[in-house]
């Protein structure tokens, strides 16, 4: 008789205990406060923070710890709903001298693989900061080897010769010039690119006008459209022009005839311009014809199939060359150095901190990157950037350094703990999921060098609208 009675208790306990899963099942899913925090302690498996990929640039997980041993990795946090901020904390230690450089960062744009990326360590601003001046105003620090300047804003407003500054994760809006300058006769690229680009270009008493011809491969089913943008030196749009895709949405291995677009713009002010080519990697750009005598390519520049006996030039001190092709295995002579490229998908990088540097290449169908420019004729080479504390940062003439960066705090047995935020709002996502990559410049896995950096935990902090504010604007 006493079990008949406590079976309805047992089903009111029962029934509480399934509304109250219910109930937070629910919250875990809208999140009510907007705020939400997921924590991966490479101890297991975690249904919001993903493994790193890929396997070949990580050792296994052992003992609540992970080793990255190349450059990059990459992880996803899968979140119930669209958030537009994520607080990222991770613990890691980085105990190789020859590693100065950790950024984590968020896909931006799927078709070029773009990530916004923040720092979570640069080694010279740590070891410069220690025994130069260091003046800190919210997240920006300017360092200076002698102390000439009282504040960041006394800096930004009598800024000193361009070859003494140097920047790290700051844009620093300040004019380019030319004062010799005088437009040209025009030109003609000799070469064909594939994928995407971006250009540096000056105009001073002329039109802005570049024909383009693209062609497209058809080698995916993705859609190809063409997207020509024009920036002025402090990165705001003026003009955008769209080649839509042909029309073709099956592999078919077949070109299609070529189609022009062309970018034109009277009336600019004088000073340096941005054209941004955004493609994805089965357009060709097959003609490239300017107005313009000044001609640039930011940090990449990737020959297509059947260029040959090509030479750029470059101020860039990284060189780096990479194919997909067997057929465009080769040897590329930097000055009086050879950077062999000896295997398809692999990068090759070579260090040259002479001032400027010619790069003879053979074969197309390769990609050259750097930290700076290049050009086909080096008259025809700017470079409106300043500086960069980069993994191959060389102090040289540099005695101030602007920089969006936070100094590390205290390091308990080579183990720290940095926080960067990054902004959601823009992200790609798919699948429920953002996808982050954490970059290590120069660690390689095949190098045969014993360096790596440790990782023990990841903590996302998202925040987005909380559900009284999405109430109050839906009312």
């Amino acid at each position: 008789m006493r079990k008949l009675k406590n079976i309805p208790k047992i089903r009111i306990i029962f029934w509480l205990v399934l509304l109250c899963l219910v109930i937070w099942l629910i919250i875990m899913d809208i999140v009510p406060s907007g705020k939400i925090t997921y924590v991966d302690h490479f101890s297991g498996y975690s249904d919001f923070v993903t493994k790193l990929h890929p396997a070949d640039r990580l050792l296994p997980i052992a003992k609540g710890e992970q080793k990255v041993i190349g450059d990059p990795v990459y992880f996803s946090l899968r979140t119930p709903r669209k958030f537009d901020q994520v607080n990222l904390t991770v613990k890691y230690k980085n105990e190789a001298e020859n590693l100065p450089i950790v950024t984590i960062g968020v896909l931006v744009d799927k078709m070029l693989w773009r990530y916004l990326t923040q720092p979570l360590e640069n080694r010279f601003l740590d070891e410069l900061s220690k025994t130069w001046n260091v003046t800190k105003e919210g997240d920006v620090l300017l360092l200076q080897k002698e102390k000439h300047y009282e504040s960041i804003d006394a800096f930004l407003e009598n800024l000193p010769s361009r070859n003494k500054v140097a920047l790290y994760n700051y844009d620093l809006k300040n004019y380019y010039y030319l004062p010799e300058y005088q437009p040209g006769a025009g030109q003609t690229l000799p070469a064909s690119l594939r994928g995407e680009y971006q250009i540096y270009t000056y105009i001073k008493n002329e039109a802005l006008n570049f024909d383009f011809s693209f062609l497209d491969l058809n080698q995916n089913k993705d859609a190809d459209p063409v997207y020509v943008m024009l920036y002025d030196q402090h990165n705001k749009l003026l003009v955008k022009k769209e080649l839509p895709d042909d029309g073709i949405t099956t592999v078919t291995n077949q070109e299609t005839a070529l189609r022009n677009l062309v970018l034109s713009s009277p009336n600019l002010s004088e000073g340096v311009y941005k054209i941004e080519v955004k493609v994805n990697d089965d357009i060709i750009t097959k003609t490239l014809k300017t107005t313009q005598s000044k001609l640039s390519f930011k940090n990449k520049i990737w020959l297509a199939e059947g260029v040959s006996n090509i030479t750029l030039y470059t101020d860039s001190n990284s060189i780096s060359a990479q194919t997909i092709n067997p057929g465009s295995l080769q040897k590329i002579k930097i000055n009086q150095d050879l950077l062999d490229v000896s295997k398809t998908y692999d990068r090759f990088t070579i260090i040259n901190k002479e001032p400027s540097k010619n790069i003879k290449i053979s074969l197309g169908d390769i990609t050259i990157t750097g930290n700076g420019v290049f050009s086909f004729n080096q008259a025809e080479m700017l470079n409106p950037a300043f500086k960069q504390v980069d993994e191959n940062f060389s102090l040289g003439d540099t005695q101030y350094i602007l920089a969006k960066y936070s100094l590390p705090a205290t390091q308990t047995d080579g183990w720290q703990s940095r926080t960067v935020e990054l902004d959601l709002s823009n992200a790609y996502r798919e699948d429920d999921k953002n996808l982050f990559i954490i970059s290590v410049p120069g660690l390689r896995h095949d190098d045969m060098i014993s360096d790596y950096i440790t990782l023990s935990e990841i903590k996302a902090e998202v925040s987005g609208q909380s559900l009284e504010e999405w109430i109050k604007s839906k009312l």
